[in-house]
């Protein structure tokens, strides 16, 4: 392909994201999403009182008590979205979300090029643009956008220590950072060092076994303060969130048929997540010697 050749091409794609951006730029603007904090589903309006809450009063809490119900990434990206725009309204939230799949975009490219063609590339990167749920994230006020984000830059920081003939001290260090913000923002990341400690024995490169450990490490001394605030708050070790045992409990039922007004409470977050963590148990136990078939369909 000649220089001429490849500017047009380089341009060709540079005006198909900016229109891919407009587009969805004016979707937001102008479509029916809820543009008021009651207007919210429930999850979402948590996430924001949280948010209101570290910007007016610097704690992380749901009301003047503080919370360990969620993790703070997302929170805290929403405050930060706050104090630029200068308003609570969900629509910077949502355009600043749209930033971030801009910038998913251009992380996916990057990882693409670590192994394949151009061409290969250039076509990763339209089936992306083509993919709506990859747009779409960023109008939901939910962790899935930044989760996202993090994830993408996890995974880049990683794929070019594998690559690497030596290992930069520089990007272990950025890639313990970004696992732990990652797990900050959805702690399914956790199993990640299992997980890939064992592909690399399986996979016969085992001399990158080091770089995991030292980013593990670095992870897990960077959500040190967090374990550190809950356990001054609750004397008991959480290591991510307390909503585990209502997601639990809400997995026992069909097609999500509950009331969670009806389910066990506590004195605190703490036995309040207990308490439906062993109901959960027990429902689950309890299918499964009545139906057990129902149960694991």
């Amino acid at each position: 392909m000649t220089q001429a050749k490849l500017k047009q091409v380089k341009l060709f794609y540079l005006l198909l994201i900016i229109l891919w951006f407009t587009c969805w730029l004016y979707w937001l603007v102008n479509s029916n999403l809820p543009l008021t904090h009651d207007q919210l589903q429930k999850d979402a309006q948590f996430y924001m009182r949280v948010a209101k809450n570290l910007y007016s009063k610097g704690i992380i809490g749901g009301g003047t008590q503080k919370t360990a119900w969620i993790i703070p990434a997302y929170p805290i990206f929403l405050n930060l979205v706050f104090r630029l725009a200068g308003s609570f309204s969900p629509l910077p939230i949502r355009i600043a979300q749209l930033g971030l799949v801009g910038l998913n975009l251009v992380l996916v490219k990057q990882i693409s090029k670590l192994y394949f063609s151009k061409k290969v590339t250039t076509t990763i990167i339209l089936l992306t643009l083509l993919y709506i749920p990859f747009s779409w994230n960023s109008s939901l006020i939910l962790t899935k956008g930044i989760f996202a984000t993090l994830l993408l830059i996890w995974w880049w920081l990683w794929e070019r220590i594998i690559i690497s003939k030596k290992q930069s001290p520089w990007h272990l260090f950025l890639a313990g950072l970004t696992f732990a913000i990652t797990l900050y923002a959805k702690p399914i990341l956790f199993l990640w060092p299992i997980f890939l400690i064992t592909s690399l024995i399986l996979a016969k490169k085992k001399h990158l076994i080091k770089s995991i450990i030292i980013t593990t490490i670095i992870g897990i001394c960077l959500m040190f303060p967090w374990w550190r605030r809950n356990y001054k708050i609750f004397n008991h070790f959480i290591p991510f969130s307390l909503q585990g045992g209502e997601v639990l409990l809400g997995g026992t039922y069909q097609n999500y048929d509950f009331d969670p007004k009806t389910w066990p409470g506590g004195q605190n977050e703490y036995q309040v997540d207990q308490a439906r963590r062993k109901l959960a148990l027990k429902r689950i136990s309890d299918q499964f010697k009545n139906n057990p078939v129902k149960l694991l369909s």
